[in-house]
């Protein structure tokens, strides 16, 4: 019995060992001891039931049970066969043992065991025919496995594909020049992507409604809760001011997401920065009304410019007929400057709407603003100081040089004016290279005062015909409107740049017609 690998004892319907027939495994147990000793606590239950299924139906087979061999846990294969009131139970270390040693006890032991023979036969065929369907269970679940694996192959090439694509929605997703969004049925943020954080100025605890203006909160709040009540489709817009920042103006959509039973299940939405467009339809509407008023001032300037060449043409033709003793001659006089005055506005007007022949001269810069600080000195007031600072040595324009001086001279008393006549009027002068053409550059005149200024909406009409701050009488608003029909007339540009109590900067840019500069110079008066 070299070959046995277990434990073989008869033992008696208690379980009471009579005779150990081997212990291979040096398992810890004696004659007359109860075999449950040597079982390990955890099985003691299990052993029990082994046993009780071995009284029950005169033998047991295969039964996976620890016992303890050297306080150690140890798997033993179990079988055993009830005989004549007796119970032969045989241990081992694996079926294929189990299944030996039952033989070799069989055939070895002197015990009249023709019974246990059987037994141990029925056991050993049983034993065979499931390892045969142990057999066909493995075939059957190697070839699952490997359907598994196959699968498992195609799953992970799959999810690598799903990854890159995921890859790709996030990437467009966050590329989107929009906001993009999505909401739960309370209107809590559940996802959204880079660009909403920057236009909301939130992050993912921060609902969109904080960052919102003052001024719109309120209306927004409720027009909120009653799509979320209602499950409705929600569209506003709405401003938001940071400190040092222009205002930003935002609008936002949301759709309701309902399920198959109706209910309200979330929203989706996206949130896009308009101030650009708002701010060009704005300049649109601004260039549209412009033109609007350029085109009536200018019918209007024709049809003015028609009757007065009939007046003017009466009084010179009445100061011919009337010697100067005549007691109407002042009179007549007094009509033709009255008449004059009347078409010096009239082709302001002309100016301004475009429709004015200018004839343009070559003026030197520099040259006309020193002779015309000369004139000015002479009528602003003491208090009021005008100060040269003239840098573009040599330079030359193509203008109507009355028309030129005439719109420095308006500058220059607007600038006062502003000031209440007290202060000082900075005008300088210097060249400027164009930004987008290389070869084009400009003379800037800029006159500066630090008087009263202005706020956006003076500064938006200012230009208009008939428009004045000033009080009835001291002014009637054509100014600034001859001086923007010149520049426009030119081929330049009026740039205004005003702050309300901070003063005004006004640059007149015009083509720079010729240069005599050699290296830049500089005239201060």
């Amino acid at each position: 019995m070299s070959d046995r690998k277990g434990l073989a004892a008869l033992c008696d319907e208690t379980g009471k060992i009579i005779e150990i027939i081997c212990n291979d495994l040096a398992i810890p147990i004696n004659r007359h001891e109860n075999l449950i000793k040597m079982i390990d606590h955890a099985d003691r239950v299990k052993f029990e039931r082994f046993f009780a299924a071995t009284l029950s139906h005169d033998a047991a087979f295969d039964w996976e049970i620890h016992v303890l061999v050297n306080d150690q846990p140890l798997t033993l294969h179990f079988g055993a066969a009830h005989v004549d009131q007796q119970i032969i139970v045989i241990a081992a270390e694996s079926r294929k043992y189990l299944v030996r040693l039952s033989e070799q006890i069989a055939n070895d032991t002197g015990i009249s065991l023709s019974r246990l023979r059987q037994v141990l036969q029925e056991t050993t065929r049983q034993i065979n025919a499931r390892t045969e369907q142990d057999r066909h269970l493995y075939d059957e679940l190697s070839r699952l496995n490997n359907q598994l694996a196959t699968t498992q192959r195609m799953l992970i090439k799959s999810n690598v594909q799903l990854s890159r694509v995921n890859q790709e929605l996030r990437a467009l997703y966050d590329s989107l020049p929009v906001g993009v969004f999505s909401l739960d049925e309370h209107g809590q943020l559940v996802q959204a992507n880079a660009l909403y954080f920057t236009l909301a100025g939130v992050d993912a605890s921060q609902h969109w409604l904080e960052r919102v203006n003052v001024e719109d909160k309120a209306r927004l709040q409720a027009a909120w809760r009653r799509a979320i009540t209602e499950a409705l489709p929600f569209e506003n817009q709405f401003q938001q001011n940071e400190p040092g920042k222009s205002p930003r103006y935002l609008s936002i959509k949301t759709l309701p997401l309902q399920n198959e039973r109706g209910e309200l299940n979330g929203f989706v939405g996206v949130m896009e920065d308009i101030s650009v467009r708002l701010r060009a339809e704005e300049q649109m509407r601004e260039i549209e009304r412009q033109n609007a008023v350029r085109k009536l001032t200018g019918g209007l300037a024709h049809h003015l410019n028609n009757i007065m060449l009939v007046i003017l043409g009466s009084a010179e033709q009445l100061l011919d007929e009337l010697s100067p003793t005549d007691t109407a001659y002042e009179s007549a006089k007094m009509n033709m400057r009255a008449t004059e005055r009347a078409a010096s506005l009239v082709r302001r007007l002309k100016i301004f709407s475009g429709i004015a022949i200018i004839e343009a001269n070559a003026i030197g810069v520099n040259e006309t603003l020193i002779s015309l600080k000369e004139r000015i000195d002479q009528v602003l007031p003491k208090t009021c100081k005008l100060v040269l600072d003239l840098q573009a040595t040599g330079a030359t324009i193509k203008a109507d040089s009355s028309v030129f001086e005439e719109s420095i001279i308006e500058l220059i008393i607007n600038a006062n004016q502003a000031m209440n006549g007290q202060g000082v009027i900075s005008l300088c002068d210097y060249i400027e290279a164009d930004a987008c053409h290389e070869d084009r550059r400009w003379v800037i005149i800029q006159i500066e005062d630090s008087g009263c200024g202005m706020d956006e909406i003076t500064l938006k009409r200012v230009r208009e015909p008939f428009f004045s701050t000033r009080e009835i009488g001291q002014g009637i608003g054509l100014g600034l409107s001859l001086v923007d029909g010149f520049a426009r007339a030119s081929g330049g540009i009026l740039e205004i740049e005003s702050e309300l109590n901070r003063g005004t900067c006004v640059k007149l840019k015009l083509p720079l017609a010729d240069s005599r500069e050699g290296v830049p110079g500089e005239i201060m008066t």
